[in-house]
């Protein structure tokens, strides 16, 4: 009887032993299949390899490369998911670029429907009254100078309106600046402002410039509007040269007029001026409002004005002494050899003057002669400054083979770490780049999902952040102002609610952006350029981004999100489409290139793309302890040279594309990039 109740015993543990295999096996089943069919169905959009299903499961994360998926929008990769009944994630990257189509499209109506007229308007007013400056004109000197103005205005209005009529006396100058323009293959001395008897007659411009790129290959009339604003964002009448600085006095004077209260010129100009300052900040060269109090008091106080005072050497001279005194550009746009002072060297007036923006002064600062043989910054420069961690591990390369990287990037690090949160909020792109800072929270914090805990998982961010600043470099390539180095010698079945999505989940994210969106909303509408179906559109943008950070919020406090979220999330597709009824099809495509960076020593540009839409597939587990599978679209992100007679458009980039001839990726990203 003992013998078997040993036996009885001795099953039931071997059978207790058996069950808890079986348990345990089961729970790695789950843990690798979800428990469910989230995988299957993730797997059946994306059609994972044995490598980046590998990834996943090691890391729980990995983004799929969408390269041969060719989707080149978020929201229709959002609609076919949602369509296909695939649990889907949220990404930072679909709102960032929600927001870039908000910002681009707004500018760009704008543009075509109200600074276009207005700058053809400007152009032609100030031609006429130069003509009259310049009839009033005795001496032969002033004479030539006087006529080189006129030509000055002809220029960006025969670029803005081809129709229009320039005075005979100058229509060949304005025609060799037109083919110059045209053509656009790099550095030329400049007609109208060649042979004026200044000491070395270098007054160059870089004409690749004038290339329309960014939204504006969109129709012609964004091409006329590029190549006329472009004349007047880099063209500078330098205070270096007695010549050009009497122009500057004229041209001033033009677009002014006499008159206290300023022309109709001056109007638009104002107008224009406030406009686009909303967008992308304050000019980085002086500005006709700094020149004209100067100019008012040494040459048109006492009255009355007569046009020949301005030859008088004292008085001149004076006024170069008083424009001496201003505030110097920080940002080189030109053509300047090492050694040499550029700030002094390019002080003087720009008509429209392109704006200082963070990125590319702290490009400036970080490229020869600054960092002795560093002809070319990367974007990961623009990450270090600002944020401290991955961005400047991966620039260890750079710091030992340039030993004054270091100090420099320690500099500009304490330079901007010093900003007020007002100084971030100045302007539209400033409050992006900030917004921009949100995404690198410390996410070794256990509140987070294991997936995002993974250290592979900071590098990934350092592709959303870089991803939305090209778009931000895109949308804003007319007005930004561009460093130069300095030139050296020489379907299914219905699944479980719970299974529907998720929503990345990075702590303060979300009101960075709800800021950023209202004050844009504010702004645009102050200044009376919003439609009322765009304050819509930005209402119902609101609402979505509140709802995300809702939806955060529970995420990082181990909540489940609710029934009504997952329904949400299951229309997330729709939800966005319902925020884009006034833009189209090429408003919303993810595929855009902007060049950032010149170097005058190899006759290279820097270029920053933004490809087709990967596919960020996450792993991540639920209140109740079970595994899901959800993925979403995120930024591709490429960084490669290019000849600057050869700035690329979005044409061209999507061509490149389209024909298997894309650039290799960033090496840094094979950290996360299957």
């Amino acid at each position: 009887m003992m013998q078997g109740c040993d036996v009885l015993r001795k099953g039931l543990v071997l059978a207790a032993i058996i069950i808890v295999a079986i348990i345990i096996i089961a729970a790695i089943w789950v843990g690798l299949s979800g428990g469910d069919d989230s995988l299957e169905a993730v797997d059946g959009y994306l059609r994972m390899d044995q490598g980046q299903e590998s990834f996943l499961e090691d890391h729980r994360f990995v983004v799929v490369d969408g390269s041969g998926m060719r989707q080149s929008s978020f929201l229709e990769a959002y609609e076919e998911l949602n369509e296909e009944d695939v649990p889907i994630i949220v990404t930072t990257d679909c709102m960032l670029h929600q927001y870039h189509v908000f910002f681009d499209s707004s500018l760009r109506l704008i543009e075509e429907g109200e600074l276009l007229p207005l700058a053809i308007n400007m152009s032609r007013e100030a031609m006429d009254r130069a003509s009259a400056l310049h009839a009033n004109a005795t001496g032969e000197w002033l004479g030539n100078l006087s006529l080189r103005v006129v030509a000055f205005f002809a220029v960006p209005l025969r670029l803005l309106d081809p129709s229009a009529q320039v005075p005979a006396a100058v229509a060949e100058l304005v025609s060799e600046e037109v083919a110059l323009i045209e053509a656009h293959s790099g550095f030329a001395i400049s007609p109208v402002f060649s042979g004026l008897n200044v000491t070395d007659d270098s007054h160059q411009e870089d004409y690749s410039q004038y290339v329309p790129r960014g939204h504006y290959t969109r129709s012609e009339a964004l091409k006329r509007y590029f190549k006329g604003m472009m004349w007047y964002g880099r063209q500078t009448f330098y205070n270096r040269s007695l010549e050009e600085s009497a122009m500057a006095v004229l041209a001033t004077i033009a677009l002014h007029d006499v008159g206290s209260l300023g022309s109709p010129a001056w109007q638009a100009w104002e107008r224009i001026y406030a406009v686009t300052e909303v967008f992308v900040g304050e000019s980085d060269d002086l500005m006709p409002t700094e020149y004209w109090p100067a100019v008012r008091e040494i040459f048109l106080e006492p009255p009355p004005f007569v046009v020949d005072d301005i030859a008088g050497p004292g008085q001149l001279a004076g006024f170069r002494q008083r424009v001496g005194e201003m505030r110097p550009p920080t940002i080189l746009s030109t053509l300047v050899a090492a050694g040499e002072d550029f700030a002094a060297l390019t002080k003087g007036l720009r008509i429209m003057g392109q704006r200082w923006i963070p990125d590319s002064y702290m490009f400036q600062n970080l490229v020869t002669d600054k960092v002795p043989f560093r002809y070319f910054p990367t974007g990961l420069d623009a990450v270090a400054v600002l944020v401290e961690g991955r961005a400047e591990e991966l620039l260890a390369s750079e710091k030992s083979a340039y030993p004054d990287y270091g100090p420099q990037l320690a500099k500009l690090q304490a330079e901007f770490a010093g900003l007020e949160s007002a100084e971030w909020r100045e302007n539209l792109y400033m409050g992006w780049m900030d917004t921009l800072k949100g995404l690198h929270a410390d996410f070794s914090q256990s509140k987070y999902p294991a997936f995002m805990r993974d250290p592979a998982w900071r590098t990934q961010k350092l592709s959303t952040h870089l991803g939305s600043w090209t778009e931000l470099r895109h949308d804003t390539i007319l007005y930004a102002k561009q460093s130069y180095s300095l030139k050296e010698g020489g379907g299914g079945d219905e699944r479980d609610p719970k299974e529907r999505g998720f929503v990345e989940p990075i702590e303060g994210f979300y009101p960075r952006l709800v800021e950023l969106t209202k004050d844009t909303k504010e702004r645009l509408g102050d200044l009376g350029v919003l439609s009322t179906t765009r304050v819509s559109e930005f209402e119902g943008m609101l609402d979505i981004l509140e709802r995300l950070d809702r939806m955060v919020d529970r995420e990082l406090a181990g909540e489940d999100l609710t029934s009504d979220d997952h329904a949400w999330l299951r229309g997330f597709g729709k939800e966005l489409s319902s925020i884009s009824g006034s833009t189209d099809k090429d408003d919303q495509k993810s595929v855009m290139v902007a060049d950032v960076h010149t170097d005058t020593n190899t006759n290279k540009v820097l270029e920053e793309g933004v490809g087709y839409v990967d596919f960020l597939v996450v792993k991540v587990m639920g209140a109740d302890g079970e595994w899901r599978y959800c993925t979403g679209p995120v930024f591709s992100y490429y960084e490669f040279k290019q000849p600057m007679a050869d700035r690329l458009t979005d044409e061209a980039w999507r061509a490149m594309l389209e024909e298997g001839k894309a650039p290799d990726r960033p090496a840094w990203t094979e950290e996360f990039l299957l």
